[in-house]
């Protein structure tokens, strides 16, 4: 097959390296210059400045269980309403954008059951903090459903 397709400004490259699959690239010619875009990997994952390097959904209390994910390895239960998400592949550097939200944990919404999520100060390559809160935000609390995004480098 056709290895690189060029179409204008935009550009597709498939880098099969020795007969193995190899990344599927789209780049694009502003100024002449080649820039790529949009690498899909030959595991599948899609690195972009566009695309969440990492994200999660997970349930945070009793035994903490990840219910999907990408590009997430593990959750670590560091205490009641903090958590610690743990990334497969790295990421280039630690100054990504994190966001998250929680759930509160049934029936009508009180100071007691409702939640708060924030994105701890503890980030690092492999891993982002989360911390979920009840209402009043200052009692951690653990959260039924927690989500959270990473986007970055």
């Amino acid at each position: 097959g056709q290895d690189n397709i060029e179409l204008g400004q935009i550009g597709f490259h498939n880098n099969n390296v020795s007969g193995a699959n190899g990344d599927f690239v789209v780049k694009t010619r502003p100024n002449g210059t080649s820039a790529e875009r949009l690498r899909i990997t030959s595991s599948g994952r899609g690195l972009s400045q566009f695309t969440a390097k990492a994200w999660v959904n997970y349930s945070g209390t009793g035994t903490v269980a990840i219910n999907d994910s990408h590009n997430v390895s593990s959750i670590t239960d560091v205490a009641t309403g903090a958590y610690r998400v743990n990334f497969s592949n790295n990421l280039a550097n630690s100054s990504f954008s994190a966001v998250g939200n929680s759930s509160k944990s049934g029936g009508s919404a009180t100071a007691s059951n409702s939640s708060v999520s924030y994105i701890g100060e503890g980030r690092a390559t492999s891993y982002v903090s989360v911390e979920t809160y009840r209402a009043d935000g200052s009692t951690l609390r653990d959260s039924a459903h927690i989500n959270v995004a990473v986007f970055g480098d």
